[in-house]
């Protein structure tokens, strides 16, 4: 699955204001020092400049480029709630506020550990089915099967084996088969790194390869780690990059989301890899 987004600051800027009232409304605090509001104000003063991003200094085009991506998906995350988050919720979303403005800048992995899931929550509300999240980190269900799902963020390409061993370990606990999210955005984008790409058109296509070139060289290490008792039935890979036009400089946005399925025909826990390639058919980013 690929998906490409191309910004507008404008509407980003409004849907984010109007994100940011909703998550207020639930109750969450929000101080005028949080990440979330240093991505308004830069974004309200860049557009009260005459010209446009080619006029702006290297530093805050790459700011720009980081906060382009926070603010899409953070609004992806809020506009994702139609009823009052549950007491789980609430203490995922209040953990947003925290954090770092860059998310190359993190000490602490709380506020990205959170999005991280809360993404994931979001990406599967959009197929209009059941998610519950605690332990594990979200409980999916279609009407005819629930299966758990464990999200990891590895830090940096060498944290990698660490978050995959301590995502089968936890689904090993549960009683049903489930999926282990991993995101790949520290893993295979450098740090402070972002793509340039010549034509906003082969945006998607070049994020694919990204992943694709990952797992071609990595995808036997990582099944390996599977074999044996593991309940892991798909690997669910997430890179969301940020990336701007060579030539327009052109803000941008490429996603792409890579499943693998690990159990076969015939095994146990492939109908969980049936239903989750299913619910990915309906759902844009």
């Amino acid at each position: 699955m690929r998906y490409d987004e191309a910004g507008s600051f404008d509407e980003t800027l409004t849907r984010y204001k109007h994100a940011l009232e909703k998550l207020a409304s639930f109750g969450i605090r929000i101080s005028d020092t949080s990440r979330l509001r240093r991505y308004q104000r830069r974004i309200e003063a860049f557009l009260k400049q005459p010209g446009d991003l080619l006029k702006v200094s290297v530093a805050d085009r790459n700011k720009i480029l980081f906060d382009f991506r926070e603010m899409d998906e953070l609004s992806l995350i809020i506009e994702s709630f139609t009823d009052e988050p549950t007491s789980v919720e609430f203490e995922r979303l209040r953990l947003l506020p925290g954090g770092t403005e860059n998310p190359d800048d993190e000490s602490s992995a709380k506020a990205r550990d959170a999005q991280f899931e809360l993404f994931l929550r979001a990406f599967f509300a959009q197929a209009s089915i059941g998610i519950e999240m605690g332990s594990p980190d979200l409980l999916v269900s279609d009407g005819h099967i629930t299966f758990p799902i464990e999200a990891k963020r590895p830090g940096s390409s060498r944290r990698f084996d660490d978050r995959l061993r301590n995502g089968i370990k936890q689904l090993q606990h549960q009683e049903k088969y489930g999926v282990l999210a991993i995101s790949l955005d520290h893993v295979i984008r450098p740090r402070r790194g972002y793509l340039v790409i010549n034509d906003c058109r082969y945006l998607a296509t070049t994020v694919a390869e990204f992943v694709d070139n990952y797992l071609r060289a990595n995808i036997k290490r990582i099944i390996k780690r599977l074999r044996g008792k593991s309940k892991v039935s798909a690997l669910l890979f997430i890179l969301r990059i940020p990336a701007c036009e060579s030539d327009t400089n052109l803000t941008l946005l490429g996603t792409n989301i890579n499943t693998v399925p690990v159990s076969e025909p015939g095994q146990l826990g492939f109908e969980v890899v049936q239903t989750l390639l299913k619910l990915q058919d309906g759902v844009y980013i």
